[in-house]
């Protein structure tokens, strides 16, 4: 703790309840301001959180993990988190630093859905700027985290949360340790949890639930340069193998990030490291060998997010607000993830910051419940397209029927949802999502036997796939699932 703080600290004893009632004596550390909230985690939802409330002339107090910048995925984002950007004071510079990408192409079975974001209805949110990004999240997030500090937010990185003061469903502070240093207990009225994937409050007070989206990623980045038509103009490229699929997006002229997606089970399967596995599937998957000008180079390490489908039985409580990945997180199909993120960022400083001009120390309120249910209607229709995609990915008749049923009013309607638009267009989601669940309980027989060999695209998986049902997995990939498994 920097020794300007340590000049005016009061150590006190000071018997705390938490974990349900149990009792124990702690020092707790007061500091010389009191903060009007805490944010756990200083990625996209936390920081805009942070930047709004302080640019509300709240006091806010950031505690992130990491030493910016590092390493994150989640690189394509959709046009409709632009009206967010401008609000924070970054569109220009968002535009200046990143690649625009005008959309996404999808491989869907033998025919390509390509979505042109300028191609979405007049009326749509981001017609103004018709266009998203392509970042290096390391970058990204800094740029947001630095913004935050600019508006008065105190940002603490390399900052672990050991702890959350509660009592029963009551957040009261947080105990969290700084690199090198003892921990500090730190009391607040208002907590707001946007520690994305760990999700630190829903594991303590047990509202964390697995989804029946079941999915595991393995990527990473690569040197190499695009050369697939529009990966090269910095669109989006995801391709569909069976019962998952795997993206190609340009980072910079000669960095791409390259991954793949597969359902939990599979990776089961899977002996080989990490690395391996995911530089066979690049080697054997001619798609991705003819989309780019070169063998990939590894750049970095190659990461691994376990079940990623998750959900939280609560987004709001008694001193405590979930935002982003911590609230749920649905799948990285259709790059929702960042947008997500934001949105519920500034849909839940937006809420509190009302609250304050109402005098309620936190959101455990009507507008509490408003913030939980706009973000829940989010998570419906977004979890209702994703499956549809993997209904795609396993029965034939879907993946042969989508694209040709296509015309220039679902394209539209299509293009609107791929950009962020999610609520306006949940009817027809929801009429389509029927319709699939009707045609995927047809009894026609998958033609596609399995990963390996399928022929989706006109081009072979790769032979990678044959071992899958025949091996077991390696520890490294065992730690990861039994891990996010049992948390």
């Amino acid at each position: 703790m920097c020794s300007l703080y340590k000049a005016h600290f009061i150590e006190i004893n000071i018997a705390l309840i938490v974990e349900s009632g149990r009792i124990r004596n702690m020092k707790l550390t007061q500091l010389p301001i009191q903060y009007d909230a805490l944010i756990i985690g200083g990625g996209p939802s936390g920081s805009t959180v942070g930047i709004l409330l302080a640019k509300a002339g709240l006091k806010v107090l950031i505690f992130e993990e990491s030493k910016f910048p590092r390493f994150h995925v989640g690189e394509s984002l959709l046009p409709a988190t632009n009206h967010l950007f401008k609000r924070l004071g970054i569109f220009d510079k968002i535009k200046k630093d990143f690649p625009i990408k005008p959309g996404g192409k999808w491989n869907f079975g033998d025919k390509t859905i390509l979505g042109n974001f300028a191609w979405a209805d007049q009326d749509n949110p981001f017609q103004d700027h018709a266009y998203g990004f392509l970042v290096e999240r390391s970058k990204f997030d800094k740029i947001l985290l630095d913004d935050a500090r600019k508006h008065g937010a105190d940002v603490w990185e390399e900052t672990k949360v050991i702890e959350v003061l509660r009592d029963k469903f009551d957040v009261e502070g947080l105990v969290v340790q700084r690199k090198g240093e003892e921990p500090v207990t730190i009391a607040s009225r208002m907590v707001f949890d946007c520690s994305g994937q760990n999700c630190v409050i829903p594991r303590a007070l047990k509202l964390r639930r697995p989804t029946d989206i079941r999915r595991m990623s393995v990527y990473a980045h690569f040197k190499c340069k695009a050369v697939e038509l529009r990966a090269k103009e910095n669109w989006f490229v995801g391709s569909m193998i069976e019962n998952g699929w795997f993206w190609i997006i340009p980072i910079d002229d000669e960095k791409i990030s390259i991954g793949m997606v597969l359902p939990v089970e599979e990776f089961q399967k899977v002996k080989s490291s990490p690395e391996q596995f995911l530089k066979e599937c690049i080697d054997q998957n001619d798609f991705i060998q003819r989309s780019l000008n070169h063998k990939p180079i590894l750049l970095g390490k190659v990461h691994v997010n376990g079940s990623m489908g998750h959900t939280s039985e609560q987004l709001v409580g008694p001193g405590w607000a979930l935002v982003g990945d911590s609230a749920y997180f649905i799948d990285p199909c259709y790059s929702s993830g960042v947008h997500l993120a934001m949105i519920s960022g500034e849909k839940a400083a937006d809420a509190f910051i009302e609250a304050r001009k109402k005098n309620h120390v936190d959101l455990f309120s009507k507008l509490g419940r408003k913030y939980e249910q706009e973000m829940r209607t989010h998570e419906r229709v977004v979890t209702k397209f994703v499956k549809m995609f993997y209904m795609a990915t396993k029965n034939p008749l879907i993946r042969w029927l989508v694209p040709r049923a296509n015309n220039s009013y679902l394209t539209r309607k299509f293009t609107n949802f791929t950009g962020g638009d999610f609520t306006r267009v949940r009817w027809l989601v929801n009429m389509i999502y029927v319709v699939h669940q009707i045609l995927n309980i047809l009894p026609i027989k998958n033609k596609v036997n399995s990963l390996r060999g399928a022929d989706l695209n006109g081009i072979a998986t790769g032979k990678w796939v044959e071992s899958n049902t025949e091996i077991a997995m390696k520890e490294e990939m065992v730690k990861i699932i039994e891990n996010d498994i049992t948390q």
